[in-house]
């Protein structure tokens, strides 16, 4: 193969790749876009309402991964206390340890957590 087809070749892979790429990243955008809005809970014990969104990026996750500072214990913490509001105010980690009882972390945890069942997915 000549330099110059073999230059046509990769410019021409080069191509597909980035239309390939373009039409994965729009499928990503409208799958985000179709996520819009908060969802929440009421918390039972207490009757405070938890507002969290509905798509949270990745990036949530890994701001709460640094802030747990290895401490695999409290990542979902800091998750939580990064995507939710409790009526309306966010809730320092301290606070969130202090106030919240373990029955309202659970419902907290099972709704911020649990698998989608749309099915749709890797559920």
């Amino acid at each position: 193969m000549t330099d110059q087809a073999q230059e046509t070749a990769a410019a021409g892979s080069d191509q597909l790749a980035g239309e390939s790429e373009k039409t994965v990243i729009a499928k990503l955008r409208a799958a985000r876009g179709k996520q819009t809005g908060n969802d929440t809970l009421v918390l039972k014990s207490c009757g405070v309402t938890v507002t969290y969104p509905k798509f949270r990026s990745f990036r949530a996750w890994e701001q709460a991964q640094r802030l747990a500072e290895g401490a695999a214990t409290s990542v979902n913490l800091y998750y939580i206390t990064q995507v939710c509001q409790f009526d309306g105010e966010r809730l320092r980690p301290e606070e969130y340890r202090e106030l919240i009882s373990d029955a309202d972390h659970m419902a907290i945890s099972n709704r911020i957590f649990a698998a989608q069942s749309d099915g749709a997915g890797n559920a």
